[in-house]
């Protein structure tokens, strides 16, 4: 009686601790809209019946007063446990299928709102006739001189239970192992989606790189042959005179007209500019000048001008990148979020409800295994029995807890908090 004392405690302070406050919070966030997806939906109904589930279940301690522990209240408390755990589960199984194909099958979406509540409504009903057929079973009975409720004892009742347990078993195991598969796949398909991104990354990093080339050749063709621009004016104090450089010995190789601006705000019209590959002085006819000693830069030399046109592709390529960069991360932070929800899901459906189906199995026949004999046996019994009401506290913690947009929107409601931008919660998708 210690050990299932021990156990009971810490399932209800699981229970009241953890899964009614986050409970609580989702219901709160997700308020009801006359617009909604229909994942939303889903949690919003599982945290219903989670409440209800987390709520209930405390009301065992009563049980542990002999005076109190009767068939009614025996029944009554396996009846409402039997509700929550079978809607939780096939609201979690429907949240499974609704996720598959809203990421894996996006064209054959075809679960809505209204279909999501009629399927809730359903199961609603589907788990009070298993709850009645399963009560029949239960009741208070005297072991070892103390009243506990455990399963009657007759034939009756032992083919009731038989049949709840086989059904029980088809039923979750079937929506256990569906739940697995599905979580499974979509780990599958995330994972290939990362793989996508990162090829899309690699190869616009490539394509950034080619272009980079690309217009270094361009730049190099462009600047060709134009090594030396840059001239120096040296006019007299009288204005229309100019002292310039002498000519250069060997004749032009290219004439252009240049405008330059002075900071007098003048335009003086240079013409007849002689560029030199190899000498470092040119020639030059001016029509009109007003300045005492001014440097007149024509143009750029060769290393300025690669060394701009190379800051200008470098500034792009590193914004490109960045962008890249951003967009992918941007597209894979959902995409981690939802491999983690998943993988975390399918861990604590498979540690949760494979010990359910030993300790069922084990007490079949009889309340109690007479193989366990030791008092850590006895713990890891009652324990695993008690193990599928951890999804009923885990669930907010798993969907919605782990998001940070689901945390400021809590906040929001709770204390106040504003950002100043309406935060949406994307928990499902």
């Amino acid at each position: 009686m210690a050990v299932t004392y021990i156990v009971t405690v810490i399932s209800v302070i699981l229970m009241v601790g953890v899964g009614v406050p986050g409970n609580i919070g989702v219901i709160l966030v997700f308020k009801k809209k006359s617009t909604e997806a229909a994942s939303k939906i889903l949690i919003r109904n599982l945290a219903y019946f989670d409440l209800f589930f987390c709520s209930v279940s405390p009301i065992g301690f009563i049980l542990w007063i002999p005076k109190a522990v009767t068939n009614v209240t025996c029944q009554v408390l396996i009846f409402y446990t039997l509700i929550g755990d079978f809607l939780s589960l096939f609201l979690t199984l429907l949240l499974a299928v609704d996720r598959y194909i809203a990421v894996c099958k996006d064209k054959k979406y075809l679960l809505k709102p209204k279909q999501i509540q009629r399927a809730t409504w359903f199961a609603f009903v589907v788990s009070i006739i298993f709850a009645f057929v399963n009560v029949v079973s239960f009741g208070a009975e005297n072991i070892d001189g103390a009243v506990t409720c455990t399963v009657r004892k007759g034939v009756v009742t032992s083919l009731i239970r038989m049949v709840v347990i086989v059904v029980v078993f088809l039923l979750y195991i079937a929506s256990c192992v569906t739940v697995s598969l599905l979580h499974l796949g979509l780990l599958r398909k995330m994972r290939n989606h990362d793989k996508i991104w990162k090829n899309r990354e690699t190869s616009q990093r490539r394509l950034c790189s080619n272009d980079l080339g690309s217009s270094q050749v361009e730049s190099n063709m462009t600047t060709a042959g134009t090594e030396s621009h840059s001239i120096t004016v040296m006019s007299s104090s009288q204005p229309g005179r100019s002292t310039l450089a002498p000519s250069v010995m060997n004749p032009p190789r290219r004439t252009k007209k240049w405008f330059s601006r002075f900071e007098s705000n003048k335009i003086s019209v240079i013409e007849n500019v002689h560029f030199e590959k190899d000498l470092a002085t040119a020639s030059v006819s001016a029509t009109s000048m007003d300045c005492s000693a001014t440097q007149v830069i024509i143009g750029k030399s060769d290393e300025t001008v690669a060394g701009s046109e190379n800051g200008k592709n470098d500034v792009i390529t590193s914004m490109k990148r960045k962008g890249a960069t951003q967009r992918q991360k941007s597209r894979r932070a959902p995409f981690s979020r939802i491999t983690i929800m998943l993988s975390i899901v399918t861990v604590v459906y498979v540690i949760s409800w494979i010990p359910a189906f030993i300790t069922t199995s084990l007490s079949t026949l009889r309340n109690y295994p007479e193989a366990i004999q030791t008092k850590l046996g006895e713990f890891l019994y009652h324990f695993m029995r008690k193990s599928p009401s951890w999804p009923h506290t885990l669930n907010p913690i798993i969907y919605c807890l782990a998001n940070p947009q689901f945390r400021k929107s809590l906040r929001k409601r709770l204390f106040g908090e504003s950002d100043g931008s309406q935060s949406t919660v994307p928990c499902s998708k």
